[in-house]
């Protein structure tokens, strides 16, 4: 009896302390990368959600299912430096449109303890060009004890960005 006694209190104090990080809004993160592109948005969205051709100029990144409508899951996963292959991630599509954007949104194991909200957006620029909202707002209960994934997750971004625009850039104009 003893032990349970012990087990429920340690129960009830984690709670207190998840609850504490909820309240003061430690369980939720987000992450932004904005890129200028020198081309219009109907060019960069087109390499955006061309997903047969995005491992040609981002093979870190590999779908296993691509996206197809909004409303669906699809998979993909990375693969780093040295050719690992890295956790499956099986989000659900939830827009994908020019003037919405592309995003999705998953969790880890159940939704709660780790979730996120990956999106991108893209705008016509005032000085011309397209400018790239790129980011993800993530929640859940492991959010506090996370700090350099999310440190890593934004050099991720930064190195997409950078893939795309080289890749729009140097595609010859559309007719």
């Amino acid at each position: 009896m003893k032990v349970i006694k012990i087990i429920l209190i340690i129960l009830i104090i984690a709670a207190l302390v998840l609850l504490a990080l909820h309240l003061m809004g430690k369980t939720k993160r987000t992450i932004e990368t904005v890129t200028h592109i020198d081309a219009p948005p109907e060019a960069v969205w087109q390499a955006l959600t061309d997903f047969d051709s995005c491992p040609a100029w981002n093979s870190p990144l590999v779908y296993t299912k691509a996206p197809g409508a909004v409303g669906e899951g699809f998979s993909f996963h990375f693969v780093n430096e040295k050719g690992e292959k890295g956790m499956e991630i099986s989000p659900t599509l939830k827009t994908m449109d020019l003037e919405n954007g592309l995003s999705w949104q998953g969790s880890l194991l159940v939704p709660g303890i780790f979730d996120g909200t990956h999106y991108f957006r893209v705008e016509a620029a005032p000085e011309g060009g397209s400018t790239l909202t790129h980011g993800e707002a993530f929640s859940g209960i492991l959010i506090p004890f996370t700090g350099a994934v999310f440190t890593e997750t934004e050099s991720h971004f930064i190195a997409f960005n950078q893939r795309l625009k080289q890749q729009v850039e140097s595609a010859p104009p559309a007719p």
